[in-house]
């Protein structure tokens, strides 16, 4: 296969490497002048910067091409808006929401956006066809995905020569160029310039396009049979195993998905010309098509785990995230599917012109979730409101730190109203709790602002029950809360009150996961006062809510030992000497 690539005129090499430049300035100039603009301004100015710039560099190939700006000046307006709207979710009253998966919600879709726009526009300047030929769009994106890897790869090359430069010099004590290659001033453009050369580089250079797209295509077509096979066989072993192993996991879903996508990547990697099927051989198309028909099963499974959670904890945003990754690769498995049935000789060709229409479904779905007409963090606070106010939470379960810390202004707001909600206003350490949720800039805030060790004891959860802690050894896990933020957010602080060493006196085992009872830190008197003196380990795990059950119930023996075992549902958890 050969990757079309124009050569660039000389005008056009010109314009690349002074955009590029431009870019890395600009850059320096926002990092270095940040503090003095808003959070909205911020997300403008780095989005603007660093997505308008690079559609430019990868389109240009003639500086006169009106279409080119045109182009570029339609998406800059589109991301003129969705960044300022999305800087201003987090800022003021949202802004203990701006953390990395924050930025990632929006970075993500938009770079989906940007890359499918881009290579739909490249084919469309190249044939000026709407019909956009599949031949030109796989060869655009993957020369994209290859000139920008290579790029990188040259960066990074040129950043360690520069570090070999400093370093040779500085054996004979000139540490000049050490100092020079430190400064921002000078390594932005420098940078800029390195980039600009990359992207002319692996642009004009076909054949190193088409050597590196062979290699990897090569490599895919010795791996989609092991994906295939993989997936195959982990259906058929799933009648036996049951699917409640799969949601204990607690991370089943996302592995599901992934397997999904691999394979859907894998295929349209081997296929990507509509080859014939003699030319895998029957036995590797076979088992490629019965994974491919498979696949909507997986989608189901993954669906049926997202509701589950659902169902018991509600919408959040990164629920709907997978809710809309299920979505797509429903309409990608269940096409792909219909295709392989009712289009058995030419399957492949069909799914080229599917392929097409849902590049732009997905461009359009990850433009619109950034922007005001589908706001995931609107839905999934009006979604965990409407639990509470409808009964299905109890506002001692209702996790008002989610609101706070994850959805931006929406939750903030919605926090603030919760404080006019009549059971909460009749609640005065809940509204006092919600006080502290509100001021607070970070999780650990709220469990720095605890006053002392009596306010602190309503977070520990004792077993048996009714029994007392020792006053000492509250005070202990009151000056060390804020390590203990994880089993407080789930309200799973188990503090069970064991004799594990056999002399008749109780040790306390403090559990410190918000996801199963297992993980368990083990405290115990000694000459200086009470002390950390172990933590666990264990053969299994025990979901929270048996853990409860079981705890409250008593249900639980140890095992002789060095330390005696904590049997709790089956499940032996071991301690060793810390």
């Amino acid at each position: 296969m050969t990757t079309d690539i124009i050569a660039l005129s000389k005008r056009a090499r010109w314009s690349i490497l002074a955009i590029t430049l431009t870019q890395f300035v600009l850059l320096y100039l926002i990092n270095e002048f940040k503090s003095s603009f808003s959070i909205e301004l911020i997300a403008i100015f780095y989005v603007i910067v660093i997505a308008v710039p690079t559609l430019a560099v990868l389109l240009l190939k003639d500086p006169l091409d009106k279409n080119i700006w045109k182009v570029v000046f339609v998406y800059a307006l589109i991301m003129l808006g969705t960044s300022y709207y999305t800087g201003y979710q987090c800022s003021g009253e949202g802004s203990a929401s701006c953390k990395g998966s924050y930025w990632f919600q929006y970075i993500a879709p938009q770079f989906i956006a940007w890359f499918v726009l881009l290579f739909f526009t490249q084919t469309w300047l190249k044939t000026r066809d709407f019909s956009f030929p599949y031949t030109d769009l796989f060869n655009a994106s993957w020369g994209n995905y290859i000139t920008g890897k290579l790029t990188f790869l040259l960066v990074m090359i040129f950043w360690g020569l520069l570090a070999l430069w400093a370093g040779l010099f500085n054996i004979i004590d000139v540490d000049f160029f050490e100092e020079l290659f430190k400064e921002k001033w000078f390594l932005y453009p420098i940078f800029g310039i390195a980039t600009g050369v990359g992207v002319i580089t692996f642009r004009t250079r076909i054949n190193t396009i088409d050597l590196v797209l062979n290699i990897l295509q090569v490599l895919i077509r010795w791996l989609l049979p092991v994906v295939a096979v993989m997936s195959l066989l982990f259906l058929l072993f799933l009648p036996f195993t049951g699917l409640q192993g799969l949601w204990d996991t607690g991370y089943a879903t996302s592995m599901i998905l992934w397997i999904v996508c691999i394979l859907l990547f894998f295929t349209n990697s081997v296929y990507q010309l509509g080859s014939s099927d003699e030319e895998n051989g029957k036995v590797y198309n076979a088992l490629i098509k019965a994974a491919l028909m498979a696949s909507p099963v997986y989608v189901a499974l993954a669906g049926y785990g997202l509701m589950l959670r659902v169902n018991e904890y509600g919408w959040t945003v990164d629920r709907l995230w997978v809710f809309i990754i299920i979505v797509v690769l429903a309409a990608f498995t269940g096409s792909y599917t219909y295709s392989l049935i009712r289009r058995r000789n030419n399957w492949f060709y069909h799914i080229t012109r599917i392929n097409r229409a849902l590049a732009v479904f997905i461009a359009v779905v990850c433009l619109l979730v950034t922007s005001p007409i589908i706001d995931l963090r609107k839905i999934s606070v009006a979604n965990q409101m409407s639990k509470l106010m409808m009964g299905e939470v109890s506002i001692d379960e209702f996790d008002y730190e989610y609101l706070r810390f994850n959805t931006g202004r929406p939750g903030y707001e919605a926090l603030v109203g919760l404080k006019d909600y009549e059971p909460i206003t009749r609640d005065k350490e809940k509204l006092k709790y919600i006080d502290n949720v509100l001021a607070a800039n970070n999780k650990w805030d709220i469990y720095e602002r605890i006053e002392n060790a009596e306010a602190f004891k309503k977070y520990i959860r004792a077993y048996p029950a009714g029994i007392k802690i020792p006053d000492s050894l509250l005070q202990l896990l009151f000056e060390s809360r804020t390590e203990l933020t994880t089993c407080f957010k789930k309200n799973s602080c188990f503090l069970v009150a064991v004799d594990i060493y056999g002399d008749d006196k109780d040790e306390y085992l403090l559990n410190t996961s918000q996801q199963y009872f297992g993980y368990v830190s083990v405290y115990g008197l000694t000459s200086e006062g009470w002390a950390r003196i172990g933590v666990s380990s264990s053969t299994g795990r025990v979901d929270l809510e048996t853990a409860e059950l079981l705890l409250e119930g008593s249900d639980f023996q140890t095992e002789p030992s060095a330390w005696k075992t904590l049997v709790i549902d089956g499940v032996k958890i071991n301690f060793n000497k810390k």
